[in-house]
């Protein structure tokens, strides 16, 4: 099997669809969604970069709802780990507990400041 810098990376930029943004509850399910997959799996918004198999690294990150994150998925079933991510994202019952008709708001502004809601 070849080593995982032999596939290419592929990406997907998100919105952070919890209320209360990415806390805890919400980073362990990433986090178990991730060890699922063989290929390496990273979050990145603005200048950080997390590994999205690392509850620590995850929660590092700060996100707020409505923040932009791209994730990057590299390795055999990277399609896959990609998808399931995404779904995990779209499914706002399952990831937040929320009603998934309240619609996703931006959290910041442009000068990334928070936002008065």
């Amino acid at each position: 099997m070849p080593a995982l810098n032999a596939f290419q990376p592929l990406s997907q930029t998100l919105a952070v669809p919890c209320q209360h943004g990415l806390h805890l509850r919400v980073a362990a399910q990433i986090v178990t969604l991730a060890n699922s997959f063989r290929s390496s799996l990273w979050l990145s918004s603005r200048t950080r970069s997390a590994n999205a198999k690392s509850i620590l690294s995850l929660m590092e990150l700060g996100l707020a709802e409505g923040d932009p994150v791209t994730v990057t998925a590299r390795g055999p079933d990277a399609q896959r780990a990609l998808t399931a991510i995404r779904v995990l994202f779209e499914d706002r019952v399952a990831i937040c507990g929320q009603d998934p008709a309240r619609p996703v708001t931006a959290s910041r502004t442009s000068d990334d400041t928070l936002a008065h809601r």
